[in-house]
């Protein structure tokens, strides 16, 4: 059983011009760490760093089919919000953790507009990094140092960087997870997918960026985004708006959500396991 927190306490002024100083992300397989440690990031929008100006705040916790949804966030300079959150699926054993950045079109212009964001997670020292090495996939496996034994092998897992046009590099090195992503825009969504099912590492991977549909029309990745994850026989679904829920498709399947995960089949069509 994985379990997951979030922690986002500031203990002094400081740490509150950094945007994401303090956040802890702790993932446990029982009671041995996978990640814990700080999850930190930097955004800079048209070459200028933004920091945080108001507090982290809670925006909802969930929980449905056996998924747990986490979410948090805050206001930064220049108008942009930064919304983190984690989604946690133990029945499938699968982990999301994403991080959404929102400008507010009213007020900025969208053209020319540049989006730079790197952020940084902890793995645990008793785990070593294998890139995938296929083709342009980026995916990495974590797996267990060969020496250790019993409980106190900490779960492998395989990270998988979704929003693949628009990742700069995913890596692993002195035991943190890089990952940097830009974009042309106000607003850009940076998914994580993890997957810790052992009997699916060996099997093919697919992942693909979908199209979003709107008014018959596709919409940009700056408004909603969509992907599915195929690994052998399981396929899962993932759907995240960046503007306020409309009425939008998405392999056929009709969303006026903010968020949607599902499992998919092509027979059956799309299954929701959680929806906000």
């Amino acid at each position: 059983m994985i379990s997951v927190s979030l922690n986002y306490e500031f203990p002094n002024a400081t740490d509150s011009l950094d945007v994401t100083a303090c956040i802890r992300l702790e993932l446990f397989d029982k009671d041995v760490p996978i990640i814990s440690g700080g999850w930190q990031c930097q955004i800079i929008y048209n070459g200028k760093q933004l920091h945080r100006i108001n507090d982290w705040k809670e925006t909802n916790i969930q929980n449905e089919n056996e998924c747990e949804l986490i979410e948090i966030e805050s206001e930064l300079e220049s108008d942009f919000k930064l919304k983190r959150f984690c989604l946690l699926d133990n029945a499938n054993r699968t982990f999301l953790a994403c991080d959404l950045v929102l400008g507010d079109s009213a007020v900025g212009n969208n053209y020319g507009a540049e989006l730079q964001y790197e952020s940084t997670f902890i793995y645990s020292d008793k785990l070593q990094p294998t890139p995938s090495g296929r083709g342009n996939n980026r995916d990495i496996f974590f797996q267990p140092i060969p020496q250790l034994r019993g409980a106190e092998k900490p779960a492998s897992f395989r990270v998988v960087p979704l929003a693949l046009s628009a990742v700069k590099f995913l890596r692993a090195a002195k035991g943190k997870i890089y990952l940097c992503q830009n974009c042309s825009g106000l607003s850009m969504f940076i998914p994580l997918f993890f997957d810790f099912k052992l009997s699916r590492f060996n099997k093919t991977l697919i992942w693909r960026e979908l199209t979003v549909g709107e008014n018959m029309e596709k919409i940009t990745p700056d408004k909603a985004v969509g992907y599915r994850i195929q690994i052998d026989k399981d396929q899962f679904l993932f759907y995240r708006s960046l503007t306020l829920p409309a009425n939008r498709t998405l392999l056929g399947h009709n969303l006026i959500d903010e968020i949607c995960y599902a499992k998919f089949d092509p027979q059956s069509g799309v299954n929701p396991l959680l929806t906000k």
